[in-house]
């Protein structure tokens, strides 16, 4: 069969497809640890009687999720920057060979919608 598929596979595992919602600020935060009214301002208004519920129970555990209310998939978490996502895929063994900006995310302008295609690097 063409092309082979386990050299299909081995090849295809080089690349890391990223498209990430990325903070546009100068450096890395942890939302969740903001107060209240500073990750609203950031995140929006939407859903903000669930975000408040989430934050009044941030450190206790999420009953489905097993993990605490802070760390739940269905709310922003983290707002990283672009140099952070770029050196965290550096450290790990890959280089950048495509980038797109996409534009605001959401209607959120402290957000923006980038896609990244990541190669791991044969010289690390």
């Amino acid at each position: 069969m063409r092309p082979d598929y386990l050299t299909l596979r081995e090849e295809l595992s080089l690349f890391r497809n990223l498209q990430s919602t990325v903070h546009s600020g100068d450096e890395t935060v942890r939302l969740t640890d903001l107060p209240f009214e500073n990750y609203v301002e950031l995140t929006s208004r939407f859903r903000e009687d669930f975000c408040r519920y989430v934050y009044e129970h941030r450190n206790e555990i999420h009953p489905k999720f097993n993990k605490p209310w802070k760390d739940i998939h269905t709310i922003a978490q983290w707002g990283i920057t672009d140099d952070a996502l770029r050196g965290l895929m550096r450290d790990l063994g890959y280089r950048e060979v495509h980038f797109g900006n996409h534009g605001m995310f959401v209607d959120l302008p402290a957000f923006e919608n980038h896609a990244f295609v990541f190669k791991r690097d044969s010289r690390s």
